[in-house]
Order: structure tokens, then C-alpha cells, then sequence
């Protein structure tokens, strides 16, 4: 499937199988993760895989008991790494590594749903409480917090907004 296809078809799991997310496609979506582009090519920011039972079952009290997190067989956490940035950007640091993963986050997630897999973006989280699951470093902040999984159930995608509402030319 072309990428433009993808993107247009992507949607979320309104819940997800109980099927186990292979290691093979797990590795697919951490190396399209790392192959997106970066501020400086420093690629500041880390990947957690988030897949076993307690750490889950964590999240998912981080995550305010969304039911799409404790679903869910496969969380990324996407961190920034600030200490790997700060001679470079100085006190922009933080714009530029969040920046960072975000942009890979969007790439794990058109590789996701390329193998067929569900990526959802939670929103509901706790950034320090997830910190402290992962047991993350001094110098990182959470920026997206992705459940992927095979889909049970797609949602439905709602409209987006028209090109002419969010497009301004200058």
C-alpha cells in the first residue's frame, strides 16, 4: 500500500486483540522510529517497550484506567533525552528533543499500522509517574505514550479538519 494510502486509512482500535505483537514487527517499528529525521541527526530522545504484565498494569494507573493502555500488548514510551542535546541547543533544548521524538513516534506509527498493527496515541498520562515506571534517566521528559497492538475493533475515524482551516499561506 502506497504511504499516502496508509496515512488517509489510519485510524485507532476502539480495543485491541489479546494477541502477543511479534519481536520481528516490534523491531520493524523501533528501527522505522530511529530512521525518522532529527535536529542535528543527534536523535536526543529514547524508546521504552513497554511489554510486561506489572509495567503495564502501571501504566495503565498512570494513564487515568484507560482501557486502551491496559489492552493494549505493546507500549512506547517516547522520551526526550535532554542531556544528549544541551550542548547543542541550549536553552531550546527541550523544543528540539521533543520535537525529536515526536517526528519518530509518527514514524513508528505509519510503521505500525504498515504491519497491520494498531498505534494509539494516549494523551491521559501522567508524565512523572510514567517516568518513574520505566525508571528513566535524570535528564529525560515523556513525550508520547503510544499503545500498539493487533486491532479487535477499529474505531471510527472522525472528519478532519478542511486544508482551508488549518493552512494559512504567508
Amino acid at each position: 500500500m502506497e504511504i499516502s494510502e496508509l496515512i488517509k486509512k489510519s485510524s485507532f482500535a476502539q480495543s485491541f486483540d489479546n494477541k502477543t505483537v511479534e519481536y520481528s514487527k516490534i523491531a520493524k517499528i523501533v528501527q522505522g522510529a530511529i530512521s525518522a529525521p532529527s535536529s542535528e541527526q543527534l536523535q536526543a530522545y529514547k524508546i521504552y517497550v513497554i511489554n510486561s504484565k506489572e509495567a503495564r498494569e502501571n501504566m495503565f494507573i498512570a494513564c487515568d484506567y484507560d482501557q486502551t493502555v491496559q489492552d493494549a500488548p505493546v507500549l512506547l514510551l517516547f522520551c526526550a533525552d535532554l542531556k544528549r542535546a544541551e550542548k547543542h541547543h541550549g536553552e531550546r533544548t527541550e523544543f528540539f528533543t521533543s520535537t525529536d521524538a515526536a517526528v519518530s513516534a509518527t514514524y513508528a506509527h505509519i510503521v505500525a499500522r504498515s504491519e497491520g498493527l494498531s498505534a494509539n496515541f494516549i494523551s491521559n498520562f501522567h508524565p512523572l509517574e510514567v517516568l518513574r515506571i520505566v525508571n528513566a534517566g535524570e535528564y529525560e521528559t515523556a513525550v508520547v505514550l503510544m499503545a500498539i497492538g493487533y486491532p479487535k475493533e477499529e474505531g471510527v475515524r472522525k472528519g478532519q479538519r478542511a486544508m482551508k482551516d488549518i493552512i494559512r499561506e504567508v
